[in-house]
C-alpha cells in the first residue's frame, strides 16, 4: 500500500473534517492544504515526518511570520508547546520506520496528537506557531 493510501486511512478523515484538501501526492509525500497552512507528511529512508508550514504569501505582511524564516513546524515541536506529555510526543521515535505497520503506528500517534492537543491548529488558530516563531526569533 502506498504512503498516500496509509495516510488517507489513518488521518484523511480528520484533516478533511477541518477543511484541509488534498494537495500534492508523490512517492513518500502527502500534502493537505487549508490556506495559509499545509500539512506535510513524508516517509522515506527509515523516517516518517509530519509538519505544518505557513504559506509564503501569507507571511509577507504578517506581524510574526516572516518570508523565508521559521515557516515550517514539526508536529512534535508544536505538540510540546501545546503541553502534550513528553512520552506522548516521542513514542518510539528512535526506531527506523520501515514497515507498513510502523507507518500506521506513527500516523495513529500523529492523529492522537492532533485530536488531543492541536485541534485549534486544525481549525486555523496559528497562535502556537506564532509562539514558536517568537521564541525562536527572540521576540516576546
Amino acid at each position: 500500500m502506498s504512503f498516500a493510501d496509509l495516510f488517507e486511512e489513518e488521518l484523511g478523515e480528520l484533516v478533511r473534517a477541518h477543511g484541509f484538501r488534498l494537495g500534492r501526492v508523490d512517492e513518500g509525500v502527502v500534502e493537505y492544504v487549508k490556506y495559509p497552512l499545509t500539512l506535510y507528511a513524508t516517509w522515506g529512508q527509515g523516517e516518517l515526518g509530519v509538519a505544518f508550514f505557513v504559506d509564503l504569501e501569507f507571511t509577507v505582511d504578517h506581524p510574526v511570520f516572516k518570508p523565508y524564516l521559521t515557516r515550517t513546524f514539526d508536529l512534535e515541536q508544536i505538540a510540546r508547546v501545546a503541553g502534550a506529555p513528553r512520552e506522548t510526543v516521542r513514542g518510539g521515535a528512535a526506531e527506523y520506520v520501515t514497515t507498513e505497520e510502523q507507518v500506521r503506528a506513527r500516523l495513529r500517534r500523529a492523529k492522537s496528537l492532533l485530536k488531543r492537543h492541536l485541534t485549534g491548529l486544525l481549525k486555523g488558530d496559528l497562535s502556537l506557531l506564532e509562539a514558536i516563531t517568537r521564541k525562536s526569533s527572540g521576540s516576546s
